[in-house]
């Protein structure tokens, strides 16, 4: 997968790479399986601010590919709303689903939305409603 950018990169060995390029390896083993669901649990969680964009660029040009589905879990609500097309809300212990909230913004979704107010006021909205079921 050249989208993956790790040609240049291909003799090295796992430890010789950073953080982002072993979770953009991570995810080229995983669409490499060609599934029908992927389940992905705070894959760039521990990834700097640029380099977890980047991922989340590599990972929506893979699902522009593939289109399989995706279960990302993430406590970014930015994220959230950059990569799904639906967001679960969660209740606190036992986590159980308190309502779902579908995304309006339409593909492919660009950096700069997150600035458009429409962004910014569902951002504000999911934030309320996680308060409202204990979860920050």
């Amino acid at each position: 997968m050249a989208q993956l950018g790790l040609s240049n990169h291909a003799n090295r060995l796992p430890y010789q790479l950073s953080g982002g390029m072993q979770q953009r390896v991570a995810m080229g083993r995983a669409f490499a399986q060609s599934p029908d669901l992927l389940l992905m649990d705070e894959p760039f969680g521990a990834l700097d601010a640029m380099t977890r964009q980047g991922a989340q660029s590599v990972l929506l040009q893979i699902y522009a590919e593939r289109q399989c589905t995706i279960a990302f879990v993430t406590h970014d609500v930015e994220e959230a709303l950059m990569l799904s097309d639906r967001i679960a809300i969660l209740t606190e212990r036992p986590g159980h689903v308190a309502e779902i909230i579908k995304v309006p913004f339409v593909r492919p979704r660009i950096a700069e939305l997150q600035w458009e107010p429409e962004f910014i006021a569902l951002r504000r909205e999911i934030m309320c409603r996680l308060r409202n079921n204990g979860m920050t």
